[in-house]
């Protein structure tokens, strides 16, 4: 119990690390820094195989909780990547308009998920494309809008597919996934008639900031 104890808090720690590694990715991809959003998913994997899998390889039940929790920020950061910059590798890249690509859960074959895992970095990749939805929506780049829209409107339809979701923190999440969805096709709306009456139209920004996590 004791040598539990001392593994538990271990992981805890090191967890710390991973974490900060796929957040800090996801604020560089905001900033279209994606050299360093790259390298920053890159050190969060090595994080993970390194030193937290040993861990709970050696202790199976605490891959709940902490381990679980890098996890899905690690599946949101690398979802997101994706979804911006498609197979690139962050080097001189120059993002005019998102890629649209959506990693399904084979395509993380360097660190295998649990369906929680994916799913819940899938739902939260929502709110990270409302972001990114409300600067092209300043803009006025529809087209941007609009395919932030279609992908929102599609993860969740598939979610509600689902016959059953896995585990609680997953189901929780779909009331926000809803809210991106209306929001989005509000900041769509808006900007339509900005387009066809020529007013100036600031499209959902003040809904999705005051959404920040």
């Amino acid at each position: 119990m004791v040598h539990r104890d001392e593994l538990r808090e271990n992981l805890i720690k090191k967890c710390r690390d991973g974490q900060k590694f796929a957040k800090q990715a996801i604020y560089a991809l905001h900033r279209e820094d994606f050299k360093k959003a790259k390298k920053l998913i890159d050190d969060c994997e090595k994080c993970v195989l390194e030193q937290l899998i040993p861990i709970v390889k050696e202790e199976s039940q605490l891959r709940y909780g902490s381990f679980a929790n890098v996890l899905e920020e690690y599946a949101e950061a690398k979802l997101f990547y994706a979804w911006l910059v498609g197979d690139g590798d962050g080097e001189d890249v120059i993002v005019k308009n998102a890629a649209g690509k959506v990693l399904l859960p084979n395509d993380f074959a360097t660190i295998p998920l649990e369906p929680e895992e994916y799913l819940g970095g899938l739902a939260d990749l929502t709110g990270e494309i409302g972001r990114f939805a409300v600067k092209k929506g300043t803009l006025r780049d529809t087209e941007n809008v609009k395919l932030s829209l279609e992908t929102d409107m599609s993860i969740l339809y598939a979610f509600e597919s689902l016959c059953k979701l896995p585990g609680g923190g997953v189901a929780k999440k779909m009331d926000q996934l809803r809210r991106s969805v209306e929001k989005l096709e509000k900041m769509l709306y808006e900007l339509s008639l900005s387009q066809a009456t020529g007013r100036k139209i600031t499209a959902g920004v003040n809904e999705f900031e005051s959404s920040k996590d």
